[in-house]
Order: structure tokens, then C-alpha cells, then sequence
């Protein structure tokens, strides 16, 4: 309700009675509940459905029977005609049996007249759903478009290579046109006899291996020579079976000429430091004097084949100075000459980065005589790895924010446990802390905690929200959750096996989870801390059937099922962060 200093909210409402009395006792109970009402009256079927073409409206409510109409036929044409709008049931009388079969069809809520008081957090209630549903199918789309749009081709194939479907990159790879022309063939059919076999024994070994299968290829494709890096992984249905199996294919070929171009290039470096002449250069110890090759000259941007000490310094780059002077004082000393540094060519200005090393050579008496070595140009080597390291940090940002992003989705869908995933794994993290887990392992178990649940995203959103118990179908549904999640994340390297802590985080000891059925051993340490934070963290935080329960239920869960549904060492971790180190979770 809102307070008396709050505005009126504006909302336009379509009315269907036969009593004006009645519907002005309905605008009157919103008007008392904080609304600004513009409400359209409807006595019959013929003017709803005019109404209902002249809308937007905010919410639609209807009374369950009038003499040629009904809320059943109402709510069928509102869903044809503007599925997102909600729509309220406000009758005088009206059975469970009816209320229920309502709610199935859609119905957001029911509301009987002599309780009209409930009517304005009802309809707030649906109004904040319907644009939470809005945002949720905006956010679907915008995954599909990602996916249809990306850089990676995908295709679905069944076990005896078939191609059921392909996003547009994959069309692409194909040679272009519509999708329908490629649907439904067999792999034969598109690369031939011989190929085609091939590909079909990789989706048969697909479909039998847990972890996916990578190639590499080199492939005669319509648009031309390329090759191609592919991932094949199965698709399993609710039991567990193979269905047919995902194929990620990545155009790498300029990835493939740069490093066939990189190999060229370290092969020259190589050679270079074979020959001994190449940047060669002595420095006479008593004179401070250094005599130099041809090659050394070039790459230092130097003419003439004896420099002083001074002018060598002189091209230095200011930052290096103290270390090559450090490296000449240890050759003085007996040690071997080694110091990579930078040099600055006079005319150009441009900064090379230099290996150089030596050996001192002494006279019969064991005196220093003079200093030999060579300087190796590694610019272009240096300029690779920074390369290769900005795009590794890119590849780690761009994986952090696939995982928001994922976590993200999940949020939206589902805004009972939109905090779910991180608090599972900041409590998975700190078990995973107190058994010992060196740092690397407890980020990835981290990220897994972070996506576990993103397979919800192939779970109809009216079931995750679902006020109610729900039924064996339903589910079944959200059993599948982290199957589907597998196959969402299986094709991200994440460096370790996240996808598949992901698959297992429902699995127990005892062999009694899904959706694999495994037990002891055979679940994987991460899947094991994960399902006991996931558990705990569910059962203390509010859901859509049921309140928050008490921290100590929780706790007595995971000791009754330490050693037989969860792993022991994980339960006892959680047990003593929550009772001996006062752990609660940060939001």
C-alpha cells in the first residue's frame, strides 16, 4: 500500500462485469489501495473484445461468469491478443477446482468480491511480474541473437548425422542460404560419401564420451580453404541417455597463419643465435673500448666498428643504464656478462629489446683481458608475448564476464534465489578453504558456484516462481536443469572441470541424486562441497513455497546425511564456520 505522501500510480484497467455496481466497488477498492484508475467497463463478450482492441492495459479483471460470457473465454482472448498483460479473476463465488483450472490457463490470481481489500496487492503483484516476464523474454532473446549472430558456428546432430539445426554462422560455413536447406540432411549428403562417414564416427564417439571431443581440421568448405577447431559434446535427455550431440566449430585460420608465421620467425631467431657473428661484439676491459660487428651496428642504429663506453650507454634506454653497468661490473668480477635491456636508436627514437650476454677471457697470468658476447634482437618476440598476454588477461575478462553474464540470466529468470549462486559460492569457497584446496582449485570451484543453476534457463519461468508444491512433470523439468547447464558450459575452457562440477552438484553419496545417479567416488571433491553449500543455502533462504527455514534445520540436514547422502569432511567444514566461527552469509 502506499503511504499518504506517495503519488497515485496511473493504471488503466478493462473491467468485465454486468453490474456497474460491482465495478465501481472494484475501482473504488483500487482507488483506496493507491491507484490513479482509468477503468474501460465491459457488460458482455462484444464490447471486451473491442475494449481489448483499442488497449494498452494494464491489467485486465474479469468476473467469473456473465450471462453470455466467461473469465474462461476472457482470459483466452486476452492471451491471443496481449499475452503480456495480466489478468485478475473478481467474482463473487468461485470453487477451488475452478480457481486452479483458472491459474492453468494463465489466470494470475483470484480474488473473491467480499475480500476486495486484497485486490490492490494482487494486481500489484501481477503488474510486477508481467514486467518482470517482459524483461526475462527481452533478456531471451537477446541470448538468441548472441548465439544466432555469434562467431561460432553450432549445430545439433543426431546419433546417425543428422542435422537437426544450425545457427546462422554455421549456414555460413556451409556456404550460405537459408537454414532449410541443410535441416534434415545427413552429413553424406553435405560433404559427401567419404567425409561424411567420418563426421558421422565422431558423433557416435561423442555420444559415448563424458567430456567433449576437439578437433582440428583443415576443410574444403564452399567459402573457400579453412580451417576449423570444433567441439562435438553429447546431449542427454532426463534419464541420462545420448539424444544427439552439439558441434561448436571456430574458424581459426588466421589464428593458424599467425602461427605459422610466429614459427618462421623463431626459426630465423634461432639461426641467428647459431652464428656466432651475428651482433658480436668484444670489450677491451683495460681501454673501456668495444669493437663490434656489421649486424650489431645495424641493430643498435650505430655506424663504425669501435664504440666507448660512454656511447654505448648513450643509447640505452635511461631505465636500463643501472643494469648494464651492474653487468659489466660482475664481468669485471669473474661472472658471466647477462642482461636484457632496452635501447633507443638515435635518429628513429624507436625502442628495441635486447638480450645480451657474455664470457670473460683472461690472460695467461689470469688476468681479465677482454669481455666476449653478442646481443640478440628479441623486439618482435617481446611484442609477441605482450600480445599473447593482453589476450589471455582479454580471454579471463571476457570468461568473468560470461560467468556475470550467465549468473545474470539465471537472476532474472528466477527472483527467489537471485542472489543464490554467489552466496553458494562464497559458503562452497571458505569449505573448500578449511579442507585445504590450494587457491586455483577454489576459483574454479568458485565459478562453478556461480553457474550452477544457469540450466534453469531452459526451465519455463512459471515453474521456478511456482507459489506452490510442484508437480512430478515440473519436476522432472527442474531435474534437468543441470544437465542442460553441462551443455551450456561444457564448451567453455575454463581451465578445469567446471562444467562438470556444474552436472554433479545434485548427485549424493548414496547414489540417490541425479542426474547421473552416481555415488561415492565417482562425484567429483567440487561437486561434493557445492552440494552441501547449495543445500544449506536453500534451506535458509526464503523460496516461492515455503518461508526461510532455521539455521539449525539446516545444520541438522547435513549432519544426519554427513558420510551417506553428503561428504563428511565438507558437512563438518560447514558445521564449524556456522557455529564455531559465527559465519553468515553477506546479504
Amino acid at each position: 500500500m502506499m503511504s499518504s505522501a506517495s503519488p497515485p500510480r496511473r493504471l488503466r484497467v478493462l473491467c468485465v462485469e454486468d453490474s456497474a455496481v460491482d465495478a465501481d466497488l472494484v475501482e473504488r477498492a483500487l482507488v483506496e489501495g493507491g491507484y490513479d484508475v482509468d477503468m474501460d467497463l465491459a457488460m458482455n463478450r462484444a464490447q471486451f473484445e473491442r475494449l481489448l482492441a483499442g488497449g494498452p492495459y494494464g491489467v485486465i479483471l474479469a468476473d467469473f461468469s456473465l450471462p453470455d460470457f466467461d473469465a474462461h473465454a476472457a482470459l483466452a482472448l486476452t492471451k491471443a491478443a496481449c499475452p503480456s498483460v495480466p489478468f485478475i479473476c473478481v467474482s463473487g463465488i468461485i470453487g477451488e477446482e475452478a480457481t486452479v483450472e483458472l491459474l492453468k490457463q494463465g489466470a494470475d490470481d483470484c480474488v473473491l468480491k467480499d475480500r476486495l481489500g486484497r485486490l490492490p496487492f494482487a494486481v500489484e503483484r501481477a503488474v510486477a511480474e508481467a514486467t518482470h516476464r517482459r524483461t526475462l523474454q527481452e533478456s531471451e532473446e537477446r541470448y538468441r541473437d548472441i548465439l544466432e549472430h555469434g562467431g561460432v558456428g553450432v549445430a545439433y546432430f543426431s546419433l546417425d548425422g543428422r542435422l537437426l539445426l544450425l545457427n546462422r554462422r554455421a549456414v555460413q560455413n556451409l556456404g550460405g542460404g537459408d537454414s532449410d536447406q541443410f535441416v534434415g540432411k545427413y552429413l553424406a549428403e553435405l560433404f559427401g560419401d567419404e567425409a561424411g562417414a567420418a563426421y558421422v564416427e565422431r558423433i557416435r564417439k561423442a555420444a559415448t564420451s563424458p567430456e567433449p571431443l576437439e578437433y582440428i581440421d583443415f576443410v574444403e568448405l564452399p567459402i573457400g580453404p579453412r580451417w576449423l577447431a570444433s567441439i562435438h559434446t553429447r546431449s542427454l535427455n532426463a534419464a541420462g541417455n545420448a539424444v544427439g550431440v552439439h558441434v561448436y566449430a571456430q574458424d581459426i585460420t588466421e589464428r593458424k597463419l599467425t602461427e605459422g608465421e610466429l614459427r618462421r620467425s623463431m626459426a630465423l631467431l634461432s639461426r641467428g643465435e647459431s652464428l656466432a657473428h651475428l651482433g658480436s661484439w668484444e670489450w677491451d676491459v683495460a681501454s673501456g673500448v668495444t669493437t663490434v660487428s656489421e649486424e650489431w651496428q645495424r641493430v643498435h642504429g650505430l655506424h663504425g666498428e669501435r664504440f666507448a663506453e660512454e656511447e654505448i650507454l648513450a643509447i640505452c634506454h635511461p631505465d636500463d643504464r643501472e643494469a648494464v653497468q651492474a653487468a659489466a661490473d660482475r664481468a669485471i668480477a669473474g661472472e658471466p656478462y647477462r642482461v636484457d635491456h632496452r635501447i633507443v636508436l638515435p635518429k628513429t627514437h624507436e625502442v628495441r629489446h635486447l638480450m645480451t650476454y657474455g664470457e670473460a677471457l683472461c690472460d695467461v697470468e689470469g688476468r681479465l683481458e677482454t669481455v666476449i658476447g653478442a646481443s640478440l634482437d628479441v623486439t618482435e618476440r617481446v611484442l609477441v608475448d605482450e600480445v599473447l598476454r593482453e589476450r589471455e588477461e582479454r580471454l579471463q575478462r571476457a570468461l568473468a564476464d560470461t560467468v556475470a553474464a550467465l549468473g545474470a540470466t539465471v537472476a532474472m529468470r528466477d527472483p527467489y534465489t537471485s542472489s543464490h549462486e554467489r552466496r553458494v559460492a562464497e559458503l562452497a569457497g571458505l569449505i573448500a578453504e578449511r579442507l585445504g584446496w590450494s587457491m586455483e582449485a577454489i576459483e574454479r570451484l568458485r565459478t562453478a558456484a556461480l553457474v550452477h543453476d544457469v540450466g534453469k534457463i531452459a526451465v519455463p519461468a512459471e515453474i521456478l516462481s511456482k507459489p506452490s508444491s510442484l508437480t512430478e512433470n515440473e519436476f522432472a523439468l527442474i531435474k534437468g536443469h543441470s544437465a542442460a547447464a553441462y551443455e551450456i558450459l561444457a564448451p567453455i575452457d575454463f581451465g578445469g572441470p567446471v562444467a562438470e562440477i556444474v552436472l554433479q552438484h545434485h548427485e549424493r553419496l548414496d547414489g540417490s541424486g541425479y542426474p547421473q545417479g552416481l555415488s561415492g567416488d565417482e562425484i567429483l571433491p567440487g561437486a561434493r562441497i557445492l552440494a552441501v553449500a547449495d543445500v544449506v543455502e536453500a534451506m535458509v533462504t526464503h523460496r516461492p513455497y515455503r518461508a526461510a527455514l532455521p539455521l539449525d534445520e539446516a545444520m541438522a540436514e547435513i549432519e544426519g546425511g554427513a558420510g551417506i547422502r553428503y561428504d563428511a569432511a565438507a558437512c563438518q567444514a560447514a558445521i564449524r564456520l556456522f557455529r564455531e566461527q559465527g559465519f553468515s552469509f553477506s546479504e
